[in-house]
């Protein structure tokens, strides 16, 4: 679990000693699963970025990077 705090402190800016997890094992499958779709969708943005600057096109046709946002509630 000190591996993961760490990692969230580098998301969301708190320092590890003040993050709460979840207390439920439910809650704590589903709080892994946002954050393992955050460092996913961040891979995916930084290839795309990465990308755009190699070729100078988003590989769809345009000069941007679109990122979308999909919500989660517990």
């Amino acid at each position: 679990m000190a591996e993961l705090r760490e990692q969230l402190s580098e998301f969301i800016g708190f320092k590890p000693d003040e993050i709460c997890f979840p207390e439920t094992e439910r809650a704590q499958r589903l709080f892994r699963k946002i954050i393992a779709d955050q460092r996913m969708a961040t891979n995916i943005v930084i290839d795309d970025f990465h990308f755009l600057l190699r070729t100078g096109y988003n590989g769809k046709g345009g000069r941007l990077i679109h990122i979308g946002c999909n919500a989660t509630r517990m």
